[in-house]
C-alpha cells in the first residue's frame, strides 16, 4: 500500500546553487508576507485582550523581548510607546544575562541590546574552545582581565616563535630535517598544485626554493616557491645550493 504521508523536504546534500533575481525577488516578496501576516495577527491580538489589563501587560513584555517584532509595532498593537514597552518588559523579564567569568547580572539597556545579548549568546553556543568570541556577555572587569591575560598570552606566544625561528636560523641546512620546515614545504607544494611554478611541469621532482632568507625558520608564502629541479639548476647556474 503507498505511503502518502507528506515529508519535510531538504536540499540533498546541502546542495547549493547561484542566486538570480526571480528568487531573490521571490525571497523579498515572501519576506513582506510574512511579516504583514505576523503585523495583523499581532494587532488582532491587541483588540482581543483590550479589557484585560493583566494579559495585555503579559502579552507586550512577551513581544518586547522577541526578536521577530520591533518593539515600535506595540504602539499600533496596544497603544503604548517603545519606552512604555521596555518598561512593562523590564518588570517581569523572560531573559536574563550574566557575565559568563564571574556570573555578575548584565542588565540589558534596551530592547536592542537585550536582542544582541540573545544573538552573542547564540553564536557563542555553537563555537569550540579557542575560537574568538564577543566581550558582549562579559562584565566590564573580567573584559579587562581576560583582555589583559590574551594580551600576555600573545606575547609569549610570539616570543617563542621568534626564540625557535632564531634557533632554527643557526641550524643551517639541518633546518631541512625539522618538522616545521617539513610543514611549510608541504605547504607551499600544496599552494602550487604540485607544479612548477616556473614552467608548470608535474612529472618530476620538485624542490622548494627560499626567494628570500629574511624569514628563515619562519617563512612566509611569499618567501618560498616550488621548482622542478631543472628551472631550480637554471635559477643557480651552478649545481643545487638547496635541494629540498
Amino acid at each position: 500500500m503507498e505511503d502518502n504521508t507528506p515529508r519535510a523536504w531538504s536540499s540533498p546534500g546541502g546542495l547549493q546553487l547561484p542566486l538570480d533575481r526571480e528568487m531573490l525577488e521571490a525571497a523579498e516578496k515572501m519576506y513582506r508576507d510574512n511579516r504583514g501576516a505576523l503585523g495583523t495577527h499581532l494587532v488582532a491580538t491587541g483588540l482581543l485582550v483590550e479589557d484585560s489589563l493583566e494579559l495585555r501587560a503579559n502579552l507586550i513584555s512577551l513581544f518586547a523581548q522577541l526578536d521577530e517584532i520591533p518593539i515600535s509595532w506595540l504602539d499600533y498593537a496596544f497603544a503604548v510607546n517603545g519606552r512604555e514597552a521596555w518598561a512593562i518588559a523590564q518588570t517581569e523579564p523572560i531573559f536574563l544575562f550574566w557575565c559568563l567569568s564571574c556570573q555578575e547580572e548584565i542588565r540589558p539597556k534596551g530592547s536592542n541590546h537585550m536582542r544582541r545579548l540573545k544573538r552573542e549568546l547564540e553564536v557563542i553556543r555553537k563555537c569550540h574552545v579557542g575560537e574568538m568570541v564577543s566581550t558582549a556577555l562579559l562584565c566590564g572587569g573580567c573584559t579587562e582581565f581576560r583582555l589583559q591575560l590574551h594580551n600576555e598570552e600573545c606575547r609569549i606566544a610570539r616570543l617563542a616563535q621568534q626564540a625557535r625561528a632564531a634557533q632554527l636560523y643557526k641550524m643551517g641546512a639541518k633546518y631541512m630535517e625539522q618538522e616545521e620546515w617539513q610543514v611549510r614545504r608541504v605547504q607551499a607544494l600544496t599552494r602550487a598544485g604540485y607544479k612548477c611554478q616556473a614552467c608548470s611541469r608535474r612529472d618530476t621532482t620538485l624542490d622548494v626554493h627560499h626567494n628570500s632568507y629574511e624569514n628563515y625558520g619562519n617563512e612566509r608564502p611569499q618567501d618560498l616557491i616550488v621548482l622542478c629541479r631543472p628551472c631550480h639548476q637554471r635559477l643557480h647556474n651552478d649545481p643545487m645550493e638547496e635541494a629540498s
